[in-house]
């Protein structure tokens, strides 16, 4: 199933190069291109939504390609923009550079058939992998507006990642076998952003 993820997103990214590139389309547009520092593209910046300081989600729609897409933008690392800017190009095409990776979704971390995260019980989709190892990263509550990395290690010494934000009940479980239950998910984060004149 990993596999297949990984071989069905780049075959998207290099259709969307292909029709990116093929189009006739009137609408202003630049070619996207793989560069160094991510993929740039052109699109009409639809909403934007405060996903908690300093990180905000774009949804940026491809009128030449009838699709739309979601991506993530932390402010303080691109600092030509804020929330009032965003908000003002609304509407308007937004030239922009991104990176797409692959990241591990915590959905649910267990220890003895409890969860240590969720107080309801979850409905797993066909998507969701399990991960059994020691949990690591989790010594003290996240105080800061980003998630804290946390790490499960197995016992063949395979290592996850993942973002997430440490409770207290994480905690009290750091250090010990756990069992976790997350989804591979693309993540679009953009590094360069600008209003298309």
């Amino acid at each position: 199933m990993k596999n297949f993820q990984i071989i069905a997103a780049i075959l998207l990214v290099f259709s969307l190069l292909f029709i990116s590139n093929h189009s006739n389309s009137a609408i202003p547009k630049t070619n996207k291109t793989l560069v160094d520092d991510g993929i740039n593209e052109l699109g009409i910046l639809r909403g934007v939504e405060d996903s908690g300081y300093p990180l905000a989600t774009l949804h940026i729609e491809f009128p030449e390609r009838k699709f739309s897409e979601y991506f993530t933008i932390n402010l303080e690392e691109v600092k030509n923009v804020n929330m009032g800017i965003l908000q003002k190009w609304k509407g308007k095409y937004v030239a922009f550079t991104y990176n797409s990776d692959f990241t591990n979704s915590l959905i649910d971390l267990q220890i003895n058939g409890k969860s240590a995260i969720n107080t309801e019980p979850m409905q797993f989709s066909d998507n969701v992998q399990i991960v059994v190892g020691v949990l690591r990263g989790a010594g003290k509550v996240t105080e800061s507006d980003l998630p804290s990395t946390i790490s499960i290690t197995t016992t063949d010494n395979q290592k996850l990642l993942f973002d997430y934000y440490v409770t207290p009940e994480m905690v009290k479980i750091n250090g010990r076998k756990v069992m976790a239950y997350y989804e591979e998910v693309v993540s679009n984060t953009i590094t360069k952003i600008k209003v298309s004149k």
